[in-house]
């Protein structure tokens, strides 16, 4: 007989509710009866992966079923209460920080870990600080993962005049390394300098990792 939404039901079958809906594309009332649970607890479940920031891709690529766990109610959460209490309470300064920049959640995660000793994987961290975030209607932070924080002055000095040159190539590379340098979106500048975000994110990546060195030819 179905189970009633509000009793407990457990993480596995929890699990199986979002990889039948968003990996076999079945519908509420087909995952109500393959897994005999009621399609007023389904429905409930699904809401809260619909709502939540991660998509199905996540999942697959982390390899990390406790990501599938944090999607869900508490209910299905068996955690200590107390670490998650104290990492909620350190939300709003966390928050504060990521908006003024100069750093990001795996940093801000790092720090944290360090201080707590039992601390949530990074996953859950991501999971538990986006829930906060929409529990509290906190505005998500429009982060330019891209974005270029410091550049050296001999760079900074090259890439300008590259900028002003006839050189397509160092043109296009000044272009790129400078806008991201200033916030701009890969995408903008993917259509300035007609070319794709790929080859941008390559020439970016290159670029933390030994400056303009890899782009000055012998």
């Amino acid at each position: 007989s179905n189970i009633m939404p509000q009793k407990r039901i457990s993480a596995y079958k929890a699990s199986r509710i979002l990889e039948l809906y968003a990996l076999n594309g079945l519908n509420k009332t087909q995952i109500s009866k393959s897994l005999n649970i009621s399609r007023g607890t389904v429905i409930k479940y699904l809401g809260c992966y619909n709502q939540s920031d991660i998509n199905y891709s996540d999942i697959l690529l982390s390899n990390d079923k406790s990501l599938i766990y944090e999607i869900y109610p508490k209910q299905i959460s068996l955690e200590n209460h107390g670490r998650s209490e104290r990492l909620t309470g350190l939300f709003p300064a966390l928050h504060n920080r990521l908006g003024s920049g100069g750093t990001n959640l795996k940093k801000l995660w790092a720090e944290y870990s360090q201080e707590e000793v039992s601390s949530y994987k990074y996953s859950q961290f991501v999971c538990k600080y986006h829930a906060w975030r929409k529990y509290n209607k906190v505005e998500r932070i429009k982060l330019n993962k891209w974005k270029i924080d410091q550049i050296e002055a001999n760079d900074l000095k090259l890439l300008n005049k590259w900028r002003l040159s006839n050189d397509r190539s160092k043109w296009e590379k000044a272009i790129a390394l400078l806008g991201l340098h200033k916030g701009k979106s890969i995408l903008d500048l993917s259509k300035k300098i007609e070319r794709s975000t790929k080859t941008i994110k390559k020439w970016a990546v290159t670029f933390k990792e030994t400056g303009l060195e890899s782009f000055v030819r012998p």
